[in-house]
């Protein structure tokens, strides 16, 4: 039976996409972000130079939180972290590549927490199941792997943020529970009333998890070309799933309602809008 404090916690959900494969949850007077990340330098600085992050752009945009979660330590999941904690004092947790990594950049040790496949974290009223997952090829191949060198320097390099774990997070709170997923593993024995993924991959994947999952809203993230600015309009991301023909072609979002609307048919789709804050017990009633 769901209990008065539950029933206050579930209608007081916001949900705010930050670009990428950012998120954050208000959850009562609690704030969490997943993989905030802001300054999305250009192609040309990812590949040939070093990633300095825009600390005044992500203060700005997440003045407040309290606990961040890593899905995994590439930079567009890690780079802006550092500067969130310094704004906020927010705590972090992640894989331990993860976790050096943000030692490097100078986030104090007190503030960071290892994670591992397995943990079930309680951050205040809100529980928190952690899954390891696999992340998708990039054009068919695995990058940015193995473990994160110790003689690396500020600023980093594309390079230097290497993935060791890549997880996904099962959210729960009150009676209402949300699935971030990394990737596309069809294991996870838990449903959600909300989905968050991005929208590339094998059609025999979508149809492993989304059943699975039983979600009665689906977020597509990730989907938005992160090198170019916030300042910018967005424009969706070349699929890295489509690597052989025909060549760099964008993002779909439309084939990818077509293809959710078969499968899971009762299922709703929010097609978010970056930095615009919803509420989740309004848009799972509508």
């Amino acid at each position: 039976m769901t209990t008065e404090r539950e029933r206050s916690l579930e209608t007081n959900i916001k949900l705010r996409w930050l670009g990428v494969a950012g998120l954050e949850l208000g959850l009562g007077s609690t704030v969490l972000a997943f993989d905030p990340f802001f300054t999305r330098p250009s192609l040309w600085q990812v590949a040939f130079g070093r990633m300095r992050p825009n600390a005044d752009l992500a203060a700005a945009i997440l003045p407040r939180c309290d606990y961040i979660l890593i899905t995994h330590a590439h930079y567009d999941h890690l780079m802006d972290v550092p500067a969130v904690v310094e704004a906020t004092s927010a705590e972090v947790y992640g894989s331990s590549n993860a976790c050096r990594l943000l030692e490097t950049l100078d986030v104090p040790r007190r503030q960071i927490r290892e994670i591992a496949e397995g943990d079930r974290l309680v951050l205040g009223e809100v529980e928190i199941d952690v899954f390891q997952d696999e992340h998708r090829t990039i054009f068919g191949m695995r990058v940015a792997c193995g473990s994160t060198r110790l003689d690396i320097k500020q600023p980093l390099r594309f390079s230097d943020f290497r993935m060791d774990s890549c997880f996904s997070f099962h959210v729960r709170v009150g009676g209402r529970s949300l699935f971030l997923a990394s990737g596309l593993n069809s294991e996870f024995p838990q449903t959600a009333d909300v989905l968050c993924l991005a929208p590339f991959g094998r059609r025999r994947d979508f149809e492993n998890l989304l059943p699975r999952i039983r979600p009665r809203l689906v977020i597509p993230i990730h989907w938005d070309d992160f090198f170019r600015p916030l300042s910018r309009p967005l424009r969706m991301l070349p699929d890295p799933s489509n690597w052989i023909w025909p060549p760099m072609r964008r993002a779909d979002l439309r084939a990818f309602e077509g293809m959710m609307r078969e499968i899971i048919p009762d299922a709703k789709l929010l097609v978010p809008q970056v930095l615009e804050t919803y509420d989740v017990q309004a848009l799972l009633q509508r």
